[in-house]
């Protein structure tokens, strides 16, 4: 046995040697953001001299390694775990609860006759239009169709064993995720791995969302952020920011916090997090540089610049984030969530009232700026305090920097249009309805483009703006484009992955059946408990997929108590917004975790913290805001709820 656990030391060591050497090129930063400087490119301004506008920095080079992290008891539980936990997960039968689903899944495409076969013998329950409603007894549903529908039989078996297997991938892929059992990348592959022979899906199936669209957008987008750093112009937008906003760390991730939940209001919360991103990161290298250079003079005594372990880092990262995802709350067209849940209402109660543009803002505004000073205040004051009261060097040497930096270069200028068209572009893609306003934007002329196609043509543009044609120079050479996070991309394809089978399984579904039970339980502690179950879902699986899953079941949870069903699928709509605790949760928690600044260990600490306080104030600001917004009242059914 000792001799396998050596084994296994080994061969961990070697692979997290591989993977941090990888690592500082794959995550923003440089050598000099580690053991030797400050940031891509700037050796020169480490040593005291600016780099000059308009010049181009080498891309960056591999710093001499400290040796490899030591493969921890943490590591090692986690890596035993997963795989005792996804072992007895593929083994173990699925639930009877599970063929309830699945056979509904199975049966309801079938012809007319086989239904009413199935309503006489009792297993099965059809609604108005003579479709499936439920199947009622799962037990006799498997006697009846193994006996008269064999095939029916074998597809709701085989469905069944796919959403158990589906859960038990989701399982080890948190587990390694959380520990950092193996490399994020690694785990994210698993679906590709297993989903094949596990009979959850086909390989092209599992493959395909890792080309996802959102996922083209990420690569696309962080090249733009590469060609930032190649320029410096990360630096000047850096220098300005902090200038205007002031040298207190907590004020400046307020600014950022407030710009993000604003700009998330109306555009995507994907494309809020990609502008913001790299214009934090900025900041962040600025301070490591100036920071690094005042350690060496005697300055600044235990305060760690380390990528991961810099607490004003990881603070201003994890507020970009969380921002980037609470400002959605704020207006109906700000997150799909809010979108689904005013289509769902309307789908199964056609007499309920329109939930328009302006009703949402009654709930959405007061609910998306409270989360998000809220998030801002456990952060700066509790959980992720800032070691440095004022960033380093003070007000006058961001005045002295800022003067040193002198006019803008040839390949600033380019990146700085590229990336402020890119951001319009993203702004005004869609059509935004405001009442009766319609405000028309790129989508009305080119109506299958996305923020992925604007994402792309920019940085395909980066590659074809010439800088310097004598030195073959352009805004983005193909070796600073490589040092994306590849992982971080893979990360995020990987949820992906697992959410569309989540969703194609009926996983989800099951999951909020068996929220079917609480439907007696007192109205707050039913929608806490409706709240802590989408977030938790949430956590491992798109927000946009989980809503879709849970508004009708919500909603029918609804008619078998004595409230107004918007009362939980509002407060499910919202609560599926309030997962924060793992890069896989949202687009903008990916894109941040992909800077490097934040540690695996403390988001998900962070982040379930900042989750519950999201979920008290979801839960209390439904119950206050609702009835100015909608008119509802806990006491009071509608008439429309029951078609009356």
């Amino acid at each position: 046995m000792s001799a396998l656990l050596g084994t296994v030391q080994r061969f961990w060591d070697w692979q997290w040697k591989v993977h941090y050497s990888a690592k500082r090129f794959l995550l923003f930063r440089s050598s000099a953001v580690n053991e030797s400087g400050p940031g891509p490119g700037s050796k020169d301004l480490s040593e005291g001299a600016p780099a000059k506008a308009g010049g181009s920095v080498p891309p960056p080079s591999k710093a001499k390694e400290g040796g490899p992290k030591p493969y921890s008891k943490r590591n090692m539980i986690g890596l035993i775990g997963g795989i005792v936990v996804l072992i007895i997960g593929l083994a173990m039968p699925a639930p009877q609860s599970m063929n309830r689903v699945a056979g509904k899944m199975a049966i309801e495409k079938a012809a007319p006759e086989v239904l009413k076969a199935g309503v006489e013998a009792n297993v099965l329950a059809l609604n108005k239009k003579g479709k499936v409603k439920e199947v009622t007894d799962p037990a006799a549903f498997l006697e009846w169709t193994k006996k008269a529908q064999p095939k029916v039989y074998a597809a709701t078996r085989a469905s069944a064993k796919a959403m158990k297997n589906c859960l038990a991938v989701m399982f080890i892929m948190v587990i390694w995720w959380i520990c950092e059992s193996v490399p994020w990348g690694v785990a994210a592959l698993l679906p590709v791995a297993i989903f094949p022979l596990a009979g959850v899906a086909n390989a092209a199936k599992a493959s395909a969302p890792y080309a996802n669209k959102t996922i083209i957008l990420f690569i696309a987008a962080f090249f733009i952020a590469e060609a930032m750093l190649k320029w410096n112009f990360h630096r000047r937008v850096a220098l300005f920011i902090v200038d205007k906003i002031g040298a207190s760390p907590k004020r400046i991730v307020l600014g950022f916090m407030v710009a993000c939940a604003f700009l998330s209001m109306w555009i995507s919360n994907t494309a809020t997090a990609m502008m913001m991103m790299p214009m934090a990161l900025a900041v962040i290298l600025h301070t490591v540089e100036v920071g690094k250079r005042l350690q060496e003079q005697g300055q600044l005594k235990g305060v760690n610049f380390t990528a991961g372990a810099y607490i004003f880092g990881s603070c201003l990262m994890l507020g970009i984030a969380y921002s980037s995802n609470s400002g959605g709350m704020g207006t109906l067209i700000g997150t799909p969530p809010n979108l689904i849940y005013a289509g769902q209402l309307q789908l199964m109660f056609p007499g309920a009232p329109k939930v328009d543009f302006a009703r949402w803002l009654v709930i959405g505004v007061p609910l998306a700026w409270i989360t998000t000073i809220g998030l801002w205040a456990l952060l700066v004051f509790w959980l992720r305090r800032p070691e440095i009261k004022e960033l380093p060097g003070g007000p006058q040497l961001i005045k002295e920097e800022r003067a040193k930096m002198g006019p803008w270069g040839k390949g600033e200028k380019a990146v700085g249009i590229i990336f402020l068209i890119t951001a319009l572009a993203w702004i005004f893609s869609g059509e935004k309805k405001i009442g009766e306003t319609t405000i028309y934007g790129l989508q009305t002329i080119f109506p299958w483009i996305d923020d992925s196609t604007i994402a792309v043509f920019m940085a395909v543009a980066l590659f074809c703006i010439p800088v310097s044609l004598e030195k073959n120079d352009f805004a983005l050479t193909w070796d600073w484009a490589i040092k994306i996070p590849w992982g971080i991309v893979l990360l995020f394809g990987g949820g992906f992955s697992l959410a569309a089978a989540i969703s194609s399984t009926g996983a989800g579904t099951w999951v909020g059946n068996q929220l079917a039970g609480l439907a007696n339980w007192p109205l707050l502690w039913l929608m806490f408990a409706v709240a802590a179950v989408v977030a938790a879902l949430s956590t491992v699986a798109t927000n946009t997929a989980v809503t879709a899953v849970f508004m009708p079941i919500l909603g029918t949870m609804a008619l078998a108590t004595s409230f107004d069903p918007r009362f939980l699928m509002i407060l499910g709509c919202l609560a599926a917004q309030c997962a924060y605790a793992l890069p896989v949760a949202t687009t903008g928690n990916a894109i941040c975790f992909g800077s490097g600044y934040i540690d695996m260990v403390d988001m998900v600490k962070v982040g379930i913290v900042c989750s519950i306080v999201a979920i008290i104030i979801a839960v209390f600001g439904s119950l206050v805001f609702m009835g100015p917004a909608f008119g509802v009242s806990p006491s009071v059914v509608p008439p429309w709820m029951t078609g009356g």
